[in-house]
């Protein structure tokens, strides 16, 4: 019950220090409000914890974070600060938000750089804990296929995957391979991505058929080749 008077008391303290100001401009009397209880409800309502909020965790480079700030004094309610500082530690980049009512927010677009962002909310020396999200690379460009053999399979690697803005496709992304003959799919198999490529291979013994084509697709970008009827063919001899 104490808490939620104080808690009531620093709602007052905070609407009674707006009328102080307001009578101090007017000339008027404001010694109707006790120097010592002032003090004592500033200092019980002044801002203790800082709570910081962000998502989504996980963004591609140009997506927008959202970030929401909650300030409270010790007793829970809203704390005396009238703005804070949130700061990227990673790039010491430093933001400022007003905070109303004991929040605050803000947006960013993420870096066009991948990597892990780390934020903390800062008002003088109360300091949120960290909020990490993590940018990872946009889909990646067009990319190449590369054959090669040894005597019984055929050998499938892909170009250096990368975003728009040079950042390597992390590992553990799927792909999908489908490998037809005349416009018709003979089988369908799925590959990840491993040091920021695509590499598997095939059977010669499957390839049998003419007009082989190989098609390869991730996030939504594709790359195909296609398979001299001779290729595979040598390889088994």
């Amino acid at each position: 019950m104490m808490k939620n008077a104080i808690k009531h008391s620093c709602l007052i303290l905070s609407m009674s220090l707006s009328t102080i100001g307001a009578a101090s401009e007017n000339n008027n009397s404001a010694d109707s409000y006790p120097d010592c209880l002032i003090d004592r409800l500033a200092k019980a309502c002044a801002l203790d914890h800082l709570n910081i909020y962000v998502g989504p965790q996980s963004v591609e480079p140009g997506e927008t974070i959202y970030i929401a700030i909650e300030a409270s004094n010790k007793f829970g309610g809203s704390g005396g600060a009238d703005k804070v500082t949130i700061i990227d530690e990673q790039s010491g980049r430093e933001f400022s938000a007003r905070v109303k009512n004991g929040l605050a927010y803000l947006e960013l677009n993420a870096p066009t750089q991948a990597g892990r962002l780390i934020f903390y909310a800062l008002n003088n020396d109360v300091k949120s804990s960290t909020a990490e999200v993590l940018v990872h690379a946009a889909k990646p460009r067009k990319f190449d296929l590369r054959l090669e053999k040894d005597r019984n399979h055929l050998f499938v690697n892909s170009s250096l995957l990368a975003d728009i803005f040079g950042n390597l496709i992390e590992d553990g992304q799927m792909a999908r391979i489908d490998v037809t003959s005349q416009d018709q799919l003979l089988f369908s198999s799925q590959v990840q991505t491993e040091n920021s490529r695509l590499s598997f291979r095939l059977e010669c013994e499957k390839l049998s058929a003419p007009d082989i084509a190989i098609s390869v697709q991730i996030r939504g970008i594709q790359s195909q080749t296609t398979i001299p009827s001779f290729f595979c063919g040598r390889a088994a001899r």
